[in-house]
């Protein structure tokens, strides 16, 4: 069947994402079939994901045309749910561990040898390595790493968007879409200069990528990283530019469009096409009505951290935007904005009590009993300070013991 189509096919294109070390991979385990590929590509257009990969897609298999598209992910934040990241605070606890984190199977070809030892180097700073994805292959070494193994994808964009560094630490990698998650939250990234992620956040401030594949060399970049605030507008005019899902649809289209010329069109087919772009986009409209009153919610919460900003020592405004924020299944970013309301109101123990009040309902009973004594301590005749130790140690201590 697939002969078939490329034997009657007017026009061929090839969406690849893979760079040579797969591409050897594929012509080892599958000769013929990569003989037949060879052949097909010289008569395609390809659309490539990177820059680099689009060079050595023209140098290795001389395709009729090439074509740099980028790619994207239905899990990048759009733009309206971004502003949050630029107000949010998201290191507001300067005494707490800086987490490191990577998402993708645990593998070599991911880089699991240079995360580890990189971490490994890092063994006496304040720095946490955390690792999201499936066991693979490899040894993991858990005195250096915390490894998560698989989430849910709510708990996964969740302990991204916690992060203080994603360390996209793949040494072959054309255009990972992680990064570009964690671009959309604001997070800070360091990569290897080889991949294609190192194309476009190369000169962003806050983010760095090490020509040398090194533990040495991606720690000195993730040292510099963390010590350089974020230009999040550099970082949001990529996004729009290249990554947004609206962006990269019109690209997509356009060029697919483009693929045959009108003379080589049957009468009605421009009109055919045109209705199908049509409905290509109306569902891409149709699609994010359906978060409509998602997106009037984020754009209120945007609003409140920016009145927040104007008057940080309103301890009563924290709370309900916290909470608000848990009603979006944004746990991580609902702790910044209570991390925050104590960063912002420091020797208040109002902003204690209301943190500790906030972990507690959460379910976080050690930390809400910890900031309940201190807010006890601050303000003894605090009653609902002791109401929310009283109650936390209820929890603590029904709480099933765990078992050797």
């Amino acid at each position: 069947a697939t002969e078939r189509l490329i034997e009657t096919a007017r026009a061929l294109a090839i969406y690849l994402h893979e760079t040579e070390r797969t591409m050897n991979g594929f012509k080892e385990k599958e000769p013929a079939a990569y003989a037949r590929f060879t052949e097909v590509v010289k008569e395609a257009t390809v659309f490539c994901v990177s820059e680099a990969q689009q060079a050595y897609i023209e140098a290795s298999f001389a395709p009729k045309k090439t074509v740099l598209v980028y790619n994207t992910v239905d899990t990048i934040l759009p733009p309206e749910k971004r502003r949050l990241n630029v107000a949010a605070t998201r290191k507001a606890d300067p005494s707490g561990p800086v987490r490191i984190g990577m998402i993708g199977s645990f593998q070599p070809r991911k880089g699991t040898v240079i995360f580890t030892k990189t971490a490994q180097l890092a063994k006496d700073t304040n720095m946490s390595f955390e690792w999201v994805g499936r066991h693979h292959d490899g040894e993991i070494d858990r005195r250096a790493i915390t490894f998560h193994s698989s989430k849910p994808p709510a708990e996964t964009q969740a302990f991204l968007a916690g992060l203080d560094l994603f360390f996209l630490s793949s040494q072959d990698d054309p255009q990972p879409l992680a990064a570009l998650e964690a671009a959309s939250r604001g997070v800070k990234i360091v990569c290897y200069a080889g991949t294609g992620t190192a194309e476009w956040l190369r000169g962003i401030a806050g983010c760095a990528d090490f020509d040398d594949y090194t533990p040495e060399a991606a720690l000195a970049a993730s040292e510099a990283a963390l010590a350089t605030p974020l230009d999040y507008e550099a970082l949001e005019a990529v996004l729009r530019s290249r990554f947004d899902v609206d962006t990269f649809t019109a690209r997509m289209t356009a060029e697919i469009d483009a693929l045959r010329p009108e003379a080589a069109l049957p009468f009605d087919a421009r009109a055919v096409t045109a209705r199908h772009l049509a409905k290509l986009r109306s569902g891409w409209a149709i699609r994010r009505l359906g978060h409509a009153q998602e997106d009037r919610a984020w754009a209120g919460i945007a609003e409140a951290c920016h009145q927040l900003a104007q008057a940080p020592d309103d301890v009563t405004a924290y709370p309900p935007l916290a909470r608000n924020l848990m009603v979006l299944g944004e746990r991580a970013l609902a702790e910044d904005v209570m991390r925050a309301s104590m960063a912002n109101n420091p020797g208040k123990a109002s902003a204690i009590r209301e943190t500790a009040r906030f972990f507690l309902q959460s379910g976080r009973f050690e930390e809400a009993h910890g900031l309940a004594q201190e807010a006890v301590r601050m303000n003894p005749k605090s009653e609902g300070a002791r109401e929310v130790l009283t109650k936390a140690q209820a929890k603590m201590r029904s709480r099933p013991q765990a078992t050797r």
